[in-house]
């Protein structure tokens, strides 16, 4: 039996969205894999910059919320998954997930949106330099739910 994959992943804007549940789905087809879940402490308001969003008290909060969500949601769908709240940097939460554990590629999940596509392809070239693994993006084009 082939040994199981360790896979980091990062929601990055928002709880366990469907596209990510398939994509994680998707994975577990080309193998046995675990999932360690990470949601950035970053908070969110919709329909406002993040930039301009609320202190990093009330991401905490939200980080939390979204983590049980997603928890359940993954397990109910039968994968193997485990998960932290991470550091209001998306990229930081990377980087500690990373120094902390041993991962053999990872997976970000964001919404869709102008600004997220730029933060795509920052964050996982970001991600992938510094880490050294293979990254995935997937995209929730219904936006966080």
């Amino acid at each position: 039996m082939a040994e199981e994959a360790e896979v980091l992943v990062v929601a990055n804007l928002g709880p366990a969205s469907d596209a990510l549940l398939e994509a994680l789905q998707r994975r577990m087809g080309e193998g046995p894999a675990r999932f360690k879940l990470v949601i950035p402490a970053t908070p969110h308001v919709r329909g406002v910059p993040d930039a301009a969003a609320p202190g990093i008290a009330k991401g905490e909060q939200q980080a939390e919320d979204y983590l049980e969500e997603a928890l359940e949601k993954l397990r109910s769908a039968g994968l193997q998954v485990e998960g932290n709240v991470g550091d209001a940097e998306p990229l930081a939460s990377i980087e500690d997930a990373t120094n902390l554990g041993h991962f053999d590629e990872i997976i970000i999940s964001g919404r869709s949106g102008p600004v997220s596509r730029g933060l795509k392809l920052d964050l996982a070239s970001k991600a992938r330099a510094a880490s050294g693994l293979p990254v995935r993006y997937v995209e929730d084009l219904k936006g966080s739910e």
